[in-house]
C-alpha cells in the first residue's frame, strides 16, 4: 500500500478508536489467503456501535461471539520487512467483564 493511500484510509481510525459496541453476528476464519494465514483462527465480526454497524476483525486470536462487548483497538494489520510502512487499523478486542 502507497502511503497516501494509507492516510486517506486511516482517517476512520480517529471516529473509531476507544469506541465500544456489541457483536452481532460472528464467524470464524479458520482458513485464510496467504498473506493471513499467521493469524489463524481469527474472528470476523459485524459490530453494532450505538445504531452504527461495521465489519471488524479480532484481535489477535481472541474468538468472539454474538452478544460480546467489544472496544475498538489499533493494531498492525500484516507483517511487513524493515523497508516497508508498518499497516496500522481497527481491530476489536472483547472487553473483560468485571466479576
Amino acid at each position: 500500500m502507497k502511503p497516501a493511500q494509507y492516510w486517506r484510509e486511516a482517517k476512520q481510525i480517529k471516529e473509531y478508536l476507544g469506541k465500544t459496541g456489541q457483536v452481532i453476528s460472528s464467524t470464524v476464519i479458520r482458513a485464510s489467503s496467504p498473506e493471513f494465514n499467521y493469524l489463524v483462527p481469527y474472528s470476523y465480526v459485524v459490530v453494532d456501535f450505538s445504531g452504527v454497524k461495521k465489519e471488524m476483525m479480532g484481535a489477535g486470536s481472541q474468538l468472539l461471539d454474538t452478544g460480546d462487548r467489544v472496544v475498538c483497538v489499533i493494531r498492525k494489520m500484516g507483517q511487513t520487512d524493515s523497508k516497508s510502512l508498518i499497516e496500522y487499523g481497527l481491530k476489536v478486542e472483547k472487553i473483560k467483564e468485571l466479576q
